[in-house]
């Protein structure tokens, strides 16, 4: 389960953006596997300053909690909704990634377990 946890400083959170953020961000749940472990994400919503001198620049915060470990993505955009996909892209590339290195020391504890029976086995 995903608990979303959603704040802005300088803009104002609509009912459009929330619910961008919860449909996107949401979507992320299904890799994460965690096995009732409470998986939390804080997503930052900000404008990076009032004085640029064309358009706005926005900037995306989001802080994933698994288990223990903390996965943080920081991305800007010229559009808020770009940076709020930049941010889930970036948030998905990283638990991927995270859930391969895990697989990948799994695969190796257990061959070493396998070479090691073996060995026994044959002395």
């Amino acid at each position: 389960m995903l608990k979303i946890d959603i704040a802005s400083k300088d803009l104002k959170l609509t009912d459009a953006i929330v619910a961008d953020i919860e449909k996107k961000i949401g979507t992320l749940d299904k890799y994460l596997q965690t096995a009732g472990k409470p998986v939390e994400v804080r997503v930052e919503v900000n404008k990076t300053s009032n004085h640029h001198k064309k358009g706005e620049i926005f900037e995306v915060i989001a802080n994933l909690t698994i288990g223990g470990d903390l996965v943080r993505v920081v991305k800007d955009g010229s559009e808020l909704y770009e940076a709020i996909d930049l941010a889930k892209d970036e948030l998905k590339h990283e638990i991927t990634k995270r859930k391969g290195e895990l697989i990948d020391t799994r695969r190796i504890g257990a061959r070493a377990a396998k070479e090691e029976e073996q060995e026994t086995e044959i002395i």
